[in-house]
């Protein structure tokens, strides 16, 4: 059973502190992407964005923070 993360104070449910890691890594590396010229090659960008964000939340979640 997941247990609250205290931020200075605050309680957070795990579910909201691994969504938001997960988005600004899956940012950081649409960045990355778009810097380096391979976003020219998805046909959807924003599906690979959201693709990637889910994957994140997955894998932070499984290893880094259990949801």
């Amino acid at each position: 059973m997941p247990q609250e993360l205290v931020i200075y104070g605050v309680y957070l449910p795990p579910s909201l502190v691994v969504g938001t890691l997960a988005l600004l890594l899956a940012y950081a590396t649409a960045l990355g992407l778009n810097r380096a010229g391979l976003s020219q090659f998805f046909a959807a960008p924003g599906l690979v964005f959201a693709a990637m964000t889910v994957l994140y939340f997955v894998a932070v979640g499984t290893f880094l923070i259990p949801v």
